[in-house]
Order: C-alpha cells, then sequence, then structure tokens
C-alpha cells in the first residue's frame, strides 16, 4: 500500500468543491492509496519483498480553473517482488502498480506545468525495477489513468478521447492560455500535444523495450474523473491475453448516471521458473561486494550508563536500539549485524522494518547480517532461521553466520547450505575457527573447507590493533574469503567491565594497554591526521581489507565511526600499529570479569601479560605508570617518522597520503570502491553498489 507516502483525498483533489460533492461525506478525510493485493495460498508464487516509491515531482501548480493551485498531488508506485516456490533461483517477476499524475483536475496542466511529468514519473518507475531486478527477471506494470497507447489515444469523432477533450479539456481557460503562450493556436495542434502528454508513459515504455499486453488498447474511458486506461506492460515478450471483468455501478458521472463503461482488466501472463541442475551448486566462489562499514546492535546491560529498575530495562533497551538504528541508517550505514542471542534483536527488526516502510531505505539497499547460535540438527537449525527471520521481520537475510565451536561445524554446515539453497540466505558466513590459536586455527579451517559445497563468503571475528588475528586474517586473504571484523574497537564495554574488578590505580594503568580508544599510540598517530583513536583503529581494519562493524549506542560515535575517508594510513604506521598486537580479546575479559572468586587475567600473548603483571604487582609511588616499554618504543618511532615526514615536507618530496590500493596480489586486501551507494568493497565482478545482488541471485561463481 502507498499509505506512507499517500494524502487524503481532499489534498488529492486540490480541495476542489464540485469534487468533494460527488463524494461520499466521511471520504474527503480518508487516504487516497494506491495498492497491491498478492494471493499466495494454493498459488505456485510466493511474495518475498514489496515496497513503495515516490515518483511525483515537487512542482506547485497554479492559476488553475476552479481555484486549483498548490503542490502537485503525490504520486506513486507500489511493487511486490514474486518468487516461484519450487525454485529459489527465479526468474522473480517484479508486479509494479503505478498511479500517475493525470485526470479532470489535472490536465488542464497539460501544456506546460505538466507537460513532461507523466513521462519522467513513468521513468522513476522502471528505475525502481531497474535497481532491483536481475537480468532474467520479468516485470510487469499495471494500472489505470497511467500509459495510454497510441492506438488507444485514436482522434476520430466518436472515440472516447475526443469526447473527454472536447468536453473537458478543452473548456478550461488555463488550457486555452498555455496554447497561446505554446503558440498551439488551431484546435488540432492542442488535441494533438494533448495526445502526446497522455502517452507519454507509453512511449516510455515501448522505447524500453517493453510490450503492451494485446487487447487492451480499446478499453479506455472517458469520466468526470478523466481519461482512464487500464494498462497492462511487460519487460519482454511473455505469451499473455486479456479478458473484460464487469464492474457494475462502479463508475459514476457528475450527474450521478451510471457509466456504461464499467470493467477491469485480468491479465494472465505464462511464466516458467528456471530450474538449475544439481551440478551447478557446487561452484566455490566467494562474495562479490560487501559494505566496508557495517554497524553492530548487540545491547548489553554494560551499555548503560547507570543502574536502573528491572522494570525499566526493558524500555531502555527498546529506546536505546530504536535511536541507534535510526542514527546509523542516518549517518549512511546499510550492513547491520545482528544475532539470536541478543536481547534487543526484535527492537533492531522492528525500527529497520519501520524505516524500510516509511522510505528512509529500501530493502536492496541494505545488508543484512544475521548469527545463529544453536546447530544441534537440522531441525535446531531451522528453528534458529525462523527466529531470525521473524524477529528481523524480514523474509531473508544477506549473510547467515553460523557461531558455533569449529569442531561442530563440519557436522551442521550442510544444514546451512540447504537454508542459503531455499533463498533465505544470500551469502553463508562462519566463525570462532582463530578462537583455536594461531598454530592451528588456519590447518583445521582448511579441513572444514575441503568438506563443503557452498563454503563461506565471509569470516567473522574479533580484529582490532591489539588483537590483529594475522594468521586467519591471512588465510582469508588467500582463499578469497571476506573478513568480518567485529568488536573493531576493542569492545571498550566489556573491558571497561574487567576494569571494575581492579583498584581504581591498577585500572587507570591498564587501559593504555588493554583499550583501543585509550592507547597512548593510537592516539599519536590520531592527533597526526586530525582523527581520534577509534577512527584510526578503524582506517586501519579497512586499509587491511577488512569490513568493520563497530558498535555504539551514542550517535555522535556512530557518525565518527563512518567518517574514515579523509584520512590514510601509511606502510610505516600500518606495521607500527601492527605491533600492538597483545592477543586481547574483548570477551574473555568479559568473561574473567564475572568469575566468582581469584581474579585472574585472561590468556594474551607473553609480552603482554608481563606488563599486566607488572602492574598488578607494584608498588604505587609519585611519577609511576602503567606504560609498557613496547608503547613507549613505538611512541617514539612514531615521532622519528613524523620529524622525517616533514624535513621532506619542508624539501618539497612529500609523497602524500597514500592510495588505498590493494587487490592486485593474491594476498593483497580488496579495493575500495566509492559508489553512489556508498564504500564498499569490490571482491569480484559485480556492479558497484551494496548489496550489488537481489535475494535469490547469487554473485557470478557461487553456489547456485
Amino acid at each position: 500500500s502507498s499509505a506512507v507516502k499517500a494524502q487524503p483525498v481532499r489534498e488529492m483533489v486540490y480541495n476542489n468543491r464540485d469534487t468533494l460533492q460527488n463524494l461520499p461525506a466521511d471520504s474527503a478525510d480518508k487516504l487516497l492509496v494506491n495498492e497491491l493485493y498478492i494471493r499466495s495460498e494454493g498459488s505456485q508464487w510466493e511474495a518475498v519483498e514489496s515496497g513503495v516509491e515516490e515518483i511525483s515531482s515537487d512542482l506547485l501548480l497554479a492559476g488553475g480553473d476552479a481555484n486549483i493551485t498548490g503542490p502537485l498531488a503525490t504520486r506513486s508506485v507500489v511493487w511486490a517482488r514474486l518468487r516461484p516456490r519450487e525454485s529459489s533461483e527465479g526468474p522473480f517477476v517484479f508486479v509494479l502498480n503505478a498511479q500517475l499524475s493525470g485526470g479532470a483536475l489535472e490536465d488542464q496542466f497539460f501544456v506546460e506545468q505538466l507537460a513532461h511529468e507523466r513521462g519522467r514519473q513513468l521513468e522513476r518507475v522502471l528505475e525502481v525495477f531497474r535497481q532491483r531486478s536481475g537480468e532474467s527477471d520479468l516485470g510487469v506494470i499495471l494500472g489505470a489513468a497511467g500509459a495510454v497507447s497510441s492506438a488507444c489515444a485514436d482522434r476520430s469523432v466518436d472515440h472516447p478521447l475526443s469526447v473527454y477533450f472536447d468536453d473537458v479539456v478543452a473548456n478550461y481557460h488555463r488550457v486555452m492560455e498555455d496554447a497561446v503562450s505554446a503558440g498551439l493556436r488551431t484546435t488540432d495542434l492542442l488535441e494533438k500535444r494533448f495526445c502526446e502528454y497522455l502517452c507519454a508513459p507509453s512511449e516510455a515504455l515501448v522505447a524500453q523495450g517493453w510490450d503492451f499486453v494485446e487487447g487492451l488498447d480499446g478499453f479506455a474511458v472517458a469520466s468526470s474523473c478523466g481519461f482512464l486506461a487500464d494498462h497492462l506492460a511487460t519487460s519482454c515478450h511473455t505469451p499473455a491475453t486479456a479478458e473484460r471483468v464487469s464492474l457494475e455501478g462502479f463508475w459514476r458521472r457528475g450527474d450521478g448516471e451510471a457509466q456504461e463503461r464499467c470493467f477491469a482488466i485480468k491479465g494472465i501472463l505464462e511464466v516458467h521458473p528456471q530450474v538449475q541442475q544439481s551440478e551447478e551448486r557446487t561452484q566455490r566462489v566467494g562474495l562479490v561486494e560487501l559494505p566496508a562499514i557495517g554497524f553492530g546492535t548487540c545491547f548489553m546491560p554494560e551499555d548503560l550508563n547507570e543502574r536502573v529498575a528491572e522494570s525499566e530495562f526493558r524500555k531502555m533497551v527498546d529506546e536505546f536500539s530504536e535511536s541507534a538504528v535510526l542514527a546509523a541508517l542516518s549517518a549512511g550505514v546499510r550492513l547491520f549485524e545482528s544475532g539470536n542471542k541478543h536481547m534487543n534483536q526484535q527492537s533492531v527488526g522492528r525500527t529497520l522494518w519501520t524505516a524500510v516502510a516509511a522510505g528512509i531505505v529500501s530493502r536492496p539497499e541494505l545488508f543484512i547480517a544475521g548469527r545463529i547460535p544453536r546447530c544441534k540438527d537440522q531441525a535446531e537449525v531451522r528453528r534458529e532461521v525462523d527466529m531470525l527471520l521473524r524477529e528481523l521481520r524480514m523474509d531473508y537475510v544477506d549473510l547467515l553466520v553460523m557461531d558455533i565451536p569449529p569442531e561442530r561445524a563440519p557436522q551442521a554446515w550442510p544444514w546451512l547450505e540447504e537454508v542459503y539453497r531455499e533463498g533465505r540466505a544470500r551469502y553463508l558466513g562462519i566463525t570462532n575457527f582463530d578462537l583455536l590459536g594461531p598454530k592451528v586455527c588456519v590447518e583445521v579451517f582448511r579441513d572444514f573447507l575441503a568438506l563443503t559445497e557452498v563454503p563461506p563468503a565471509v569470516y567473522a571475528m574479533e580484529v582490532h590493533p591489539l588483537n590483529n588475528n594475522e594468521e586467519m586474517a591471512e588465510c582469508c586473504r588467500g582463499l578469497g574469503i571476506q573478513v568480518m571484523a567485529y568488536s573493531p574497537l576493542g569492545a571498550p564495554h566489556k573491558m571497561e567491565a574487567f576494569m571494575k574488578i581492579l583498584t581504581r590505580s591498577d585500572a587507570q594503568d591498564m587501559r593504555p594497554l588493554l583499550k583501543v580508544p585509550d592507547s597512548s599510540v593510537l592516539n599519536d598517530v590520531g592527533q597526526r591526521h586530525g582523527a581520534s583513536a577509534a577512527q584510526v583503529a578503524l582506517r586501519w581494519n579497512l586499509q587491511r581489507g577488512h569490513c568493520v562493524v563497530p558498535k555504539s549506542f551514542d550517535p555522535a560515535h556512530i557518525l565518527e565511526n563512518t567518517e574514515l575517508f579523509h584520512f590514510s594510513l601509511s606502510q610505516r604506521e600500518m606495521s607500527i600499529l601492527a605491533g600492538l598486537h597483545k592477543g586481547v580479546r574483548a570477551e574473555r575479559f568479559l568473561g574473567q570479569s564475572h568469575v566468582q572468586g581469584k581474579k585472574a587475567l585472561p590468556k594474551m600473548t607473553r609480552d603482554a601479560q608481563d606488563a599486566c603483571e607488572a602492574i598488578l604487582s607494584k608498588i604505587r609511588g609519585p611519577g609511576s605508570s602503567g606504560e609498557g616499554r613496547a608503547e613507549e618504543q613505538m611512541q617514539q618511532e612514531l615521532a622519528e617518522l613524523y620529524r622525517q615526514q616533514e624535513v621532506l615536507k619542508g624539501k618539497g618530496k612529500g609523497a602524500g597520503a597514500p592510495m588505498l590500493k590493494g587487490g592486485g596480489g593474491k594476498l593483497g586486501p580488496p579495493p575500495m570502491v566509492q559508489s553512489g551507494k556508498g564504500v564498499h568493497f569490490q571482491m569480484g565482478s559485480g556492479q558497484l553498489g551494496a548489496p550489488a545482488l537481489g535475494k535469490g541471485t547469487p554473485p557470478i561463481g557461487y553456489a547456485s
């Protein structure tokens, strides 16, 4: 329904008194909507996605007869994407119900103000289809008062068009004034221009290669509402028939008499699903494109800065989640990561669904990643996927990540492949192999991949300068698997939960070692580039070719986390930041904060362990500091690097900020591309955009 874009009847008829008098008394303030109904019960087809887009221009009509003055009434297109139940591969059918400008009140502006508006509106309808369809998909545009064909616009004396023009259009003073201004000095020239105005949408369709279903040209109606013509057009030649369906008493003229031509059109299209051969399901190439910056939606009690009553907690979770998701959308984020473990997943799903319904963003623009943590058997996998889609209010996710211990992955993975083949997940992902440790994770991961038919397109893991996970990152680069870096800022809220079990002085000294935003090295680099330590950490991940999904419930921080393209890090800076690695995993520190009894440091690198132990055991005194020796050396190295750069800059030999290259070699990061839909990583030969592919349309080479 176009209700989210619709106006009351009163506004749609420009408060025209005569028109309102011919309507039921209680209808003037009701919304005039354009709707599309899909019946899926007992059908071979099912609706998998729908939406509404406004197509009218921001025009101001002025000087019309009957005091028709004001903004052009809103027009929209309602669309639905249909999928054959027995074939997730398609083709998909897009049905678009277009409501174009026109009618007795607006037609008086056809000479000048609305001369090109109907053609522009139809072009916007076609753009809605082009943005969401694949090469083999079928488009169907239908409706009334829209695309009048040339044959229908026969200007013979007894044709309804001539009657409508003579009795209604030609009697407007506005039409006559505009005709003189445009040099249309004869009635024939004026009527020819009117036909061009009416036929502009159909001419645009024909020019784009669309076919009108035969048999509709004679189904035209002239009434006090304007010149109406039911139409049905397809994006390619499709076997079709059309029938007339009686609607006795549906139309009434202004004098209250029943209109003789009372009917609707029934069109029957013949569309055959494509069936893929089973051997085509074994192709093994990963993700084509992925937005470079996402948003982690998981809400935890540690995200609250204050203790609240249990009765208020759920309300605050909903409010925080809604405001954070809307702030991320406003900042241009289109990748959202969620999971069945998240207490706020329903709030996230409701907010995204509302944003799509309100036209803030369209579903194809979003890239939704969902985690399922339970995969004991196939039935449990299905329950988890059903729960994920139900709480997110979506028919599919763009990325389905299996979040279970790696030793159980080989058994459970085929069940995820079935979900993919059903079209409920566009890509598959996996996580947790890096938790096995640097010496064995790669070997076990490669053994797992050898058993898959549909390999994971994405590997998700905690990556930031204090935990670079280089072994798994290098493995994924070599295999063409995209790394999604969650907790790319080291999850400061989880680290702070651990700091609260320490003494105040120990926590103060340990934060620069264990919390990414507090790192003195990252802050020094940030000052050099006019960025925060958090932005430097995120930029470091991006330049390694990783997608980042930072989390924050502070609107200012959400925006800051997307502003990463006004600077770049040199190779030397990247190398120095890689030296910050300490094996700091936020989840381990959060778990340790909840341990009863003696508190111990979680597992880290030996150097990091020693530095933290030194802080905990040292005697406090004047000048004591928790700054590690390695960090001091890095700061000195940075200072020397920047001093040399200043010298070169003074001599005019500065090279400037390096460009993001990579992707040319097997182990290099994929290139980062800027398009109209944001910054994303281009992994293959897909077109620009994020995401580039529609539901059920796998990327080139990915398992069909």
